[in-house]
């Protein structure tokens, strides 16, 4: 005849989050190995009072029958808030098939009556309504899990960071132990503490949280505030603190640096990978980028020499005292050949800036062939008529 037991228990879930609560069991043992399937790393568990608890917490005794996954019959007592949670607990926590719940204050007579009808339909109702909500939610549940995903950066990381805390939890716990006279109790307590945790946490995939913690716990034990005061200790004593603050900040100074480093090669590994920039330059073709500004300022080059034309043509036709300037400008060849080279290339260049199909490389070195030979032209022909 099992007699269930409440246990409050203290642990650790997948997540490193610190929770705490109650369960049901038959004995410590059973409670243990069930927290252990659901992925809980115990910290501690201890019955509770009965009598205690339903006055703290209002739940109340039941007595039920049924049979366990072994087909073997049981009975015993569970404690719920009500018999439809008591119910729920049996079927949902220990897979029995119950055949009667009943509470436990009522006299026998009442007792017998439920056992005689045994589980209502609404609860059954009930039951099954929950079950399908549950699994509903244990689906969505499943679905986030598989989109949250470490990246190969972040396994990486993990990797570095669990074989680093195994090094500085054996490095700071010998300096604590050379140094346990000269600190402060409760700084000491709590450097021991944050280095536990971050024990616990080197294999969880929070690598955010563990790098923070990480770098908190180095910070800390630079700190001079870690140390006794010096009017505390004698002159010999404030010596070997000086020394052994100067350890304590050229270790953290170290494994700042080393950090950093690692992370910085872990950064670029993942961030500058060559296949990857090499896409992303294919992409964004940067000579045909270069080329579209290049054409732009060879069109804005000819406007300006355009205005210019027009400006001193204007000059030479209507203001007679400027005619000198003017015909000085008009005989200049170099900025005939700017103009002329100019339109050339802004002409040439055209279709490929404003047409609407790509070109090939072999049509590409076509036109750049086309320019060259009409600006070689431009430039031997010019002269002569100038």
């Amino acid at each position: 005849m099992p007699n269930i037991k409440k246990f409050y228990f203290q642990a650790v879930d997948n997540d490193n989050r610190r929770i705490s609560g109650s369960i049901f069991a038959e004995s410590e043992e059973i409670a243990r190995e069930k927290l252990k399937k659901q992925g809980l790393a115990l910290f501690g568990i201890e019955e509770f009072d009965e009598a205690k608890s339903s006055t703290k917490e209002g739940l109340l005794s039941f007595e039920f029958e049924g049979t366990n996954p072994d087909k073997k019959h049981v009975h015993g007592k569970i404690e719920a808030i009500n018999s439809y949670e008591a119910y729920k607990k049996l079927r949902k926590e220990y897979a029995f098939e119950v055949t009667s719940i009943v509470d436990s204050s009522l006299d026998f007579e009442e007792k017998s009556k439920i056992i005689a009808n045994g589980i209502s339909e609404e609860f059954l109702q009930l039951y099954k309504e929950d079950s399908f909500t549950s699994k509903k939610d244990e689906n969505k549940q499943k679905k986030k899990v598989e989109v949250v995903e470490m990246s190969e950066k972040d396994k990486k990381e993990l990797e570095f960071y669990s074989q680093e805390i195994g090094i500085m939890s054996r490095e700071i716990r010998a300096l604590l132990e050379r140094s346990g006279d000269y600190l402060k109790r409760e700084e000491k307590r709590s450097i021991l503490k944050r280095l536990g945790l971050i024990e616990r946490l080197r294999q969880s995939n929070a690598v955010d949280h563990l790098k923070n913690l990480t770098n908190k716990l180095i910070d800390q034990i630079s700190d001079d505030k870690i140390f006794m005061e010096e009017k505390m200790a004698s002159e010999e004593e404030n010596q070997i603190m000086d020394r052994l603050r100067g350890e304590f900040q050229e270790y953290s100074k170290s494994k700042k640096k080393n950090l950093a480093s690692k992370a910085m090669e872990i950064n670029l590994a993942f961030n500058i990978n060559p296949r990857k920039l090499a896409l992303n330059i294919y992409r964004t073709r940067p000579l045909v980028q270069f080329g579209f500004i290049l054409y732009w300022a060879v069109v804005s080059i000819f406007l300006l020499m355009t205005v210019l034309w027009v400006k001193n043509g204007i000059q030479l036709i209507f203001f007679q005292e400027n005619i000198t300037e003017s015909l000085y400008i008009f005989k200049s060849l170099l900025l005939w050949l700017i103009t002329a080279i100019s339109l050339v290339n802004m002409m040439v260049f055209a279709p490929m800036v404003f047409g609407d199909k790509k070109f090939s490389t072999k049509i590409r070195i076509i036109f750049f062939g086309v320019a060259f030979i009409l600006n070689i032209g431009v430039a031997l022909t010019l002269p002569a008529f100038l």
